[in-house]
């Protein structure tokens, strides 16, 4: 599977050879279910989900928008960010069922935007189910704070089954947000692309920017 399937996954498309299961969806959230063989891939849609590329809802923009920033205070949370702890707990029994349910020998877990914070904190709560795990994060927010994050990424580097990646448009700054300087850190393995230059939201943020920039990595 390549990389721009797995991120057209977080947009309701199916990835070649792999068929859908299952999904979560409401005003805020897109968690989709495929399954090939015995690998079942989760996807974490980005905000607001199907959402996300319109304004129809506008008091759904603000309910969600409030999850990013609504607690900085990660000590509150055992060092993680608070609003995207709180939008995956509220989905990880479903999501743990999809998988006693589906008994894979391989999860794929992605996500776009903050449905890739999502994704990240599942692979470090998914991980006590034994099953090898692949993560591909893309436009990634920083999601745990200083020490946790580094305790995480002491033990993904010595980990044997689980591996996690972001992917990064140099001119996306998703990526840098919360801002280093409130206490939070990335984890994971890095991959950026794209030319640098001044930051761009409209436009570097943009799925197209991610699908042009994959196909080339």
């Amino acid at each position: 599977m390549t990389l721009t399937q797995l991120f057209r996954s977080t947009l309701n498309q199916s990835p070649e050879g792999f068929q859908q299961v299952h999904q979560i969806k409401d005003d805020t959230r897109l968690v989709t279910f495929y399954r090939s063989s015995l690998t079942l891939l989760i996807s974490f849609g980005p905000t607001l989900g199907d959402l996300y590329f319109n304004d129809k809802d506008i008091g759904a923009w603000a309910r969600n928008g409030a999850d990013w920033f609504r607690n900085f205070d990660i000590k509150k949370v055992g060092g993680v960010h608070e609003g995207f702890l709180r939008e995956w707990e509220s989905v990880e029994d479903e999501v743990r069922q999809q998988i006693a349910d589906a008994k894979p020998s391989l999860l794929i877990i992605t996500g776009f935007s903050q449905g890739s914070a999502h994704a990240t904190l599942a692979t470090r709560a998914l991980s006590d189910l034994g099953i090898p795990i692949e993560c591909h994060a893309f436009a990634t927010p920083r999601v745990f704070g200083w020490v946790a994050g580094a305790t995480y990424d002491n033990w993904l580097t010595v980990s044997k089954n689980i591996t996690l990646t972001r992917y990064n448009h140099r001119r996306d700054p998703v990526q840098h947000s919360p801002f280093a300087w409130m206490g939070f850190a990335h984890v994971g393995h890095s991959v950026q692309f794209g030319p640098a230059g001044w930051w761009d939201m409209a436009k570097y943020h943009d799925p197209s920017a991610y699908i042009t920039g994959l196909e080339i990595i």
